[in-house]
């Protein structure tokens, strides 16, 4: 399996249910700490000095899962990924996994949460 990120848009910024637990409203700055890999993607973990807390979010890697991993590193990094990665199972997650920890591990985004606890 191959994944090719040339021509790959990132996903909208679409409200979705979020992970994150017991947040306050307000700035948050999240750090990006790791990123490790699974046989069907990778698990990325986020860190949130408000917080005092951190939380994992799952990417698979697929080519309709794709823009996400686009839109994670456009946002953290503010330019696209190219290029691409290439194996089977968690060879393949194990390049992704080495590949975006030397992009995005140690990158902070202040994001805004809106006005529900979550």
């Amino acid at each position: 399996m191959s994944l090719n990120f040339d021509s790959v848009e990132s996903a909208s910024s679409e409200v979705r249910e979020s992970s994150f637990k017991s947040v306050k409203p307000g700035l948050q700055t999240l750090m990006i700490t790791g990123i490790e890999p699974t046989h069907a993607g990778i698990v990325v973990t986020f860190e949130s000095k408000e917080a005092e807390a951190s939380f994992n979010e799952r990417f698979w890697l697929s080519s309709g899962a794709l823009p996400r991993v686009q839109y994670l590193v456009e946002k953290f990094t503010g330019v696209k990924l190219t290029g691409g990665f290439s194996g089977e199972g968690l060879e393949l997650a194990n390049a992704v996994a080495t590949g975006l920890s030397s992009k995005l591990v140690g990158k902070s985004k202040t994001v805004i949460v809106d006005g529900e606890l979550r």
